[in-house]
This record gives structure tokens, C-alpha cells and sequence, in this order.
């Protein structure tokens, strides 16, 4: 059966009270098909997380009416071994704070976590230039250096995809000290030259369809700002930082502080590639059309922020997309045009020279 997680936004929330919602919960549960495994609550932010076993979304609705009437505001369906590395857990929690009855115990348990991003190269490039042998060693390094780094410092290792590794952590400090050293540890490698680190938080249902959707494609959004060899965090990891007293962030020159202007730029610019990317007509002076920027200012935010102008950035992100595409055994005429490259031939020289190898070698050696 599907598992689906929900949000409820209810101000003045307790622990107390959610708690009480629960057990109302339990008590319809089996009337509409459905099965709460567990939820959390914070107090803090007036939010509760439901997660649940349900024929549909409809059930789970329908459940919450008939118990306590406090209707979701989210719905998204989960994988609950994905939730339980985000969170630590799909049941209830063996310590509580209180006992209502025997049947309900109150605990307080937050699902805000601060998110690390380290995204690297497609590591089947390794494949391609190294050799088996080789590459095997890379890859090995790789995610012992990334496992046990994360785990040092109490996150949880979240599998996610080929270029995109993911620690979970509840503490903002831990994650911050984590993230310097996977930098340090990474950096000292002559191999695994081409990654990037990124640190930003939020909560599971968020705007997205996938658990922690909306933090992990910001914090891989981050990714692209241009910082030689730093650790990008964005402006709530610093704001998070302040409130626990951790000056960290002002002290480390291996650091790189996304400003709240800087954010709001490089949302826009996201929102605007992710919207028009596939046309081929897409280009800088459309850029600045469909931004309401001047091409002077475009390409002075642009540099600025990533590094890139405006059509290399075009580009790159298209590139970024078609190796998605490759995996997928899209040939390579379905994946030039479906990325919004004008033609076949176009798409293999800029493949050839970001990546230093054919299209069609790369999804040849896809295994």
C-alpha cells in the first residue's frame, strides 16, 4: 500500500495537541483503508507531519476530517526508507516527555532538518577516463569519505542519485563542522576534483512533491554559485547559525555566505531556466525578456552569482539535464531536442567539450 506524508499548518500547536490528534486518528483509521504509522510536531514552527498507509490521498483526507477535521494542507506520497533516513524513523519515537493515558504519549519532535548537498560529476565519467580499476577506486573513496564524514558528526546518509549525495542532520552546528570537513577530506584527493558542497534546511512537505523537495533543489541550486573550493550556505543556515550563537560561518575562510539578495536572484534565474530551457529559441536576449532585466544587468548578476553568462549558463544547464536523459537510454536526437538544443550535432559538440567525451560514448558505456 502507498505511504503518503501530510502537512498541517495549526497555529499555537502543542506537543500535547498533537498528540491528541493522533490517537483520534488511530481510532478511525481502519474505517477509511488507512494505517498512521507515526507523525512529528513542532512546536515552534506550528506545524505537524503525519505519515501514513493509504489507498489514496482521498483516505487520508477523509480520515483526518472524520477524527479531529483538521484537513492537510500538503499531501505527497513517500518512500518510507527515504523518510526514515531523512528523519530517523517511521514509527513512534521509544521516549516521550508525558502520558495522557496509556495509549498516548506526548513527545515533541521536530521534522526540520538541515540539508548537505555534495554534488559531484556524474561519477560514470570516472568509468570513461579512468578505466575500471581506476574508477572503482574513485568511486570507493568517494563514498567512504562521504559516509563516514557524515556519520562522525550524528547525520544520516541519504541515497539519492548518482551526482547528488545528501546527509541529514538536526543540529546546524553538526552539520556545518560536517560539511568543512567532507571540504578538507575531499580536497585532499588529486581525484575527486569536481564537487561542490551546499548546506540549507527545511521541512519534508514543502511546496514539492518529493520529501524535502524544496530544500534539496534549492540546496542544489546553491551548487552553481562560482566559490572556488568553499562550502555554500544559504542565507537560513546563517540565520539558524546566529540563533544557536555559532559564529563559524564568520570565522571560516572555506565558507561562502549566500546574501538574501543573492538567494532571490539566483531563484529567479532558476525559475526562469527551469521554465524555458526545453525551447531552443531560448537564449540570452529571451533571458532578459522573460527576467525583466536589462542584458548589461543580466549578465553583471549572472557572472557575479555563478561565474557563467547568461547562455553559458543556458547551456550548462541544459547539458546538466541531458545526462539525466542519457541514463535514462534517451537516444541522442530524443535527448538533443528534449533539452532544448537546436539540433543533434549542436548537442555533441557542446557535450564533447564540457565533458570531454561523445554523447554517444557516454550512453554507450551506461551500464
Amino acid at each position: 500500500m502507498p505511504v503518503y506524508m501530510d502537512l498541517h499548518i495549526v497555529p499555537g500547536i502543542s506537543a500535547k495537541d498533537a498528540a491528541q490528534a493522533h490517537y483520534e486518528d488511530l481510532k478511525v483509521q481502519d474505517q477509511y483503508g488507512c494505517k498512521c504509522m507515526t507523525y512529528w510536531v513542532d512546536e515552534n514552527r506550528e506545524s505537524a507531519f503525519c505519515l501514513i498507509e493509504a489507498p489514496d490521498k482521498e483516505a487520508v483526507i477523509q480520515m483526518h476530517n472524520k477524527a479531529h477535521s483538521l484537513i492537510p494542507h500538503e499531501i505527497i506520497q513517500v518512500d518510507s526508507k527515504i523518510v526514515e533516513a531523512f528523519l530517523g524513523r517511521i514509527h513512534d519515537p521509544t521516549f516521550f516527555s508525558e502520558l495522557i493515558n496509556p495509549e498516548i504519549k506526548i513527545f515533541n519532535d521536530p521534522a526540520f532538518r538541515i540539508i548537505l548537498i555534495c554534488k559531484t560529476l556524474d561519477l560514470q565519467f570516472a568509468y570513461m577516463k579512468f578505466g575500471n580499476d581506476k574508477a572503482k577506486q574513485i568511486v570507493n573513496e568517494f563514498k567512504n569519505i562521504f559516509k563516514t564524514t557524515i556519520e562522525s558528526f550524528n547525520g544520516s546518509e541519504v541515497k539519492f542519485r548518482n551526482d547528488l549525495n545528501i546527509g541529514s542532520f538536526v543540529s546546524v552546528s553538526q552539520a556545518l563542522k560536517c560539511a568543512l570537513s567532507l571540504n578538507r577530506n575531499l580536497n585532499l584527493s588529486k581525484d575527486l576534483t569536481d564537487f561542490k558542497i551546499s548546506l540549507h534546511a527545511g521541512t519534508p512537505v514543502e511546496g514539492s512533491e518529493s520529501i524535502f523537495g524544496s530544500t534539496i533543489q534549492f540546496a542544489e541550486d546553491l551548487c552553481l554559485v562560482s566559490s572556488r573550493s568553499k562550502v555554500i550556505l544559504s542565507p537560513l543556515i546563517k540565520d539558524l547559525c546566529m540563533d544557536n550563537n555559532d559564529m563559524t560561518f564568520n570565522t571560516e575562510t572555506e565558507l561562502k555566505c549566500v546574501t538574501i539578495e543573492e538567494e532571490q536572484t539566483l531563484k529567479l534565474l532558476m525559475k526562469v531556466l527551469r521554465t524555458y530551457y526545453l525551447n531552443p529559441n531560448f537564449d540570452g536576449t529571451f533571458f532578459c525578456e522573460s527576467i525583466g532585466m536589462s542584458k548589461s544587468n543580466l549578465y553583471r548578476k549572472c557572472i557575479s552569482l555563478t561565474g557563467f553568462s547568461p547562455n553559458n549558463l543556458i547551456r550548462n544547464y541544459r547539458l546538466a539535464q541531458s545526462i539525466f536523459l542519457l541514463n535514462k537510454r534517451y537516444n541522442i536526437s530524443q535527448t538533443a531536442f528534449d533539452c532544448g538544443f537546436s539540433s543533434p550535432s549542436y548537442f555533441t559538440k557542446c557535450f564533447q567539450k564540457r565533458f570531454g567525451i561523445q554523447p554517444y560514448n557516454f550512453r554507450k558505456a551506461i551500464t
